[in-house]
């Protein structure tokens, strides 16, 4: 690298003499596990036979690799180094490739922000585009169940490599692994900087610096990839999941990169975070076909670097832009463009005679505002908060048993949750593209959250999750800028539920969770203003959302005519 350090990779060669492309993965998990590649991304293997040689290396400060790791800024020189030195190797054709997901996603993402000349293609899957708003905060809730669990999945690898006595190295694991298994507990305790988890990522001293920086600056401004997209000329091959946590990130990078004049493509199927595009998502088994391995997603992507990094007109570039698979229906289909140019979007009222509160309140989704005015009025208690059971969840402990389709029956039976559904479907509608709650609401408190979720309703009861969102109410301006609440007063907050594609069948209700939690996902608001990680004290707040001529709180739904 430019200040001396050495990070190492493992080389994967063709069994030919000449030049051949390179296609790069680098990686915080050890390169040596090349298993992650399997079915998913690209096997070294696979590519070498191919006429590609692969370099799976670790980033800076991880395993083999020399340095200190410092998670996301480290990855934009590093990335331009790294790409330029694969370029020029011996065996090199002087092409570069890059591929890989989540965190592998992310130094693709910030390689193309350096702008290297030899990187010609890239296939990021399941990654974000601006670190702030899509990996370590949402729309101003901390990610915390994301953040501190993958944290020590990153603190293990890194002592993996640390030049530690053995018992001290052994002592550290010891408090990981506690601070793991006992993640829901402890992120209840306050304050969270006093809890073990504090002690147990000691070793990520970005973790501390993710807390201290709770607003958009220029620190997280230095990796956002969002205000350099027109720049970033590069073909990209974009991977995404309905009940990913990085699906937003995914669908801006798409739809950013666009705006360089090169091709971009994108495929979002029905998949959660980290797996190998399986067809369990959670209670939902989405079938046969919508796995990775049989619509060949690193087929795919061979494909899209024999294009690019070997000039063979296979006319991939000339294929539908946009791949998805539509829910309900259970089946792929291709469009030209996201989000889809055909789309309706219709505006769902919120409605009610005063009891929205949990499944058997009188909450209702109108297509025509309400004529008169009314409100909707619960309490939110931070230390009984809104549990996570399913979605795009990612890091909430345990995740194997919260990732994907779960009942959210239990959630609606809170009083603390208002539910609003709509009469039964008499035809079927199909949503596909983004999702908008927009609310006005007040608070008894100088700061707070406001949740939504969408939800389909089977004619049997069960509540299937599909997307979700948050506010923070000091940032309902600007992330740059928070301002508290005037205690009481009406403000307007429109929450980004991000996107999914959905056939509501008919005999099936749509239905919107309104609340103030959804926790360990986000992390709760205490509703005193002060900084989260460092305030002992939590107040209640009684929530009042208001809906009628004069307040037009409605989910605004993209339905596809059928």
């Amino acid at each position: 690298m430019r200040d001396g350090k050495v990070l190492y990779s493992d080389v994967y060669r063709p069994d030919a003499e000449g030049k051949f492309p390179i296609l790069l993965i680098r990686t915080p998990y050890d390169k040596d596990n090349v298993s992650t590649g399997i079915g998913y991304q690209v096997h070294p293997v696979h590519a070498a036979q191919r006429g590609y040689v692969v370099l799976m290396q670790d980033v800076r400060g991880m395993f083999t690799s020399e340095g200190t790791f410092e998670a996301l800024s480290q990855e934009i020189n590093d990335g331009y180094d790294t790409v330029r030195w694969a370029a020029s190797l011996p065996y090199s054709s002087g092409k570069v490739g890059m591929f890989g997901g989540s965190y592998t996603g992310v130094t693709q993402i910030l390689a193309a922000m350096s702008k290297p000349p030899e990187l010609l293609a890239i296939t990021p899957r399941h990654t974000a585009a601006n670190y702030y708003r899509g990996w370590t905060y949402q729309d101003g809730a901390l990610l915390l169940g994301f953040d501190i669990l993958w944290t020590i999945t990153l603190c293990m690898g890194e002592l993996a490599s640390a030049k530690l006595p053995p018992e001290e190295k052994a002592r550290q694991k010891r408090v990981l692994a506690l601070a793991s298994d006992r993640f829901r507990e402890v992120s209840s305790r306050l304050p969270l900087e006093k809890t073990n988890v504090f002690e147990a990522l000691s070793r990520a001293p970005y973790f501390r610096s993710w807390l201290d920086h709770p607003s958009y600056d220029q620190y997280w401004a230095r990796t956002d990839a969002t205000k350099h997209f027109a720049e970033m000329s590069v073909p990209g091959l974009h991977f995404a999941g309905w009940y990913d946590i990085f699906l937003r990130g995914t669908l801006e990078n798409y739809t950013g990169m666009l705006r360089s004049g090169k091709p971009q493509k994108l495929v979002i199927g029905p998949w959660v975070h980290g797996t190998d595009f399986g067809s369990r998502i959670g209670e939902w088994d989405s079938g046969y076909e919508s796995q990775g391995s049989v619509l060949g997603v690193e087929a795919m992507q061979l494909r899209w670097f024999d294009r690019w990094l070997k000039g063979i007109d296979n006319g991939i570039e000339k294929e539908p832009a946009v791949l998805l698979y539509v829910m309900g229906e259970n089946r792929w289909r291709e469009e030209k463009e996201w989000p889809l140019a055909r789309t309706a979007y219709t505006k769902y009222y919120l409605q009610s005679a005063g009891h929205a509160n949990s499944l058997v309140g009188d909450g209702t989704l109108v297509t025509e505002p309400p004529k008169t005015e009314q409100r909707d009025v619960f309490v939110y208690d931070p230390m009984n908060p809104v549990p996570t059971t399913g979605g795009a969840t990612t890091g909430t402990y345990p995740a194997a048993l919260n990732d994907g389709v779960f009942n959210q029956e239990s959630i609606e039976r809170r009083y603390d949750v208002l539910v609003y559904t709509t009469p039964v479907l008499e035809k079927g509608t199909e949503v596909t593209g983004p999702v908008k709650l927009t609310l006005f609401a007040s608070s008894s408190q100088v700061d707070t959250d406001f949740t939504g979720k969408l939800v389909d309703v089977r004619p049997d009861g069960y509540a299937r999750i599909l997307c979700d969102g948050i506010v923070r109410a000091r940032y309902r301006y600007s992330f740059e800028k928070p301002k508290l609440l005037n205690l009481g007063a009406v403000f307007e907050y429109t929450i980004d539920l991000t996107a999914t594609s959905m056939l509501f069948e008919r005999g099936h209700r749509i239905r919107l969770e309104v609340s103030s939690s959804n926790f360990p996902k986000y992390d709760r608001n205490l509703n005193t203003g002060a900084d989260y990680s460092r305030d002992p004290e939590a107040r209640t707040a009684l929530q009042t959302i208001y809906h009628g001529p004069e307040h037009l709180s409605c989910l605004t739904l993209p339905i596809i005519p059928r």
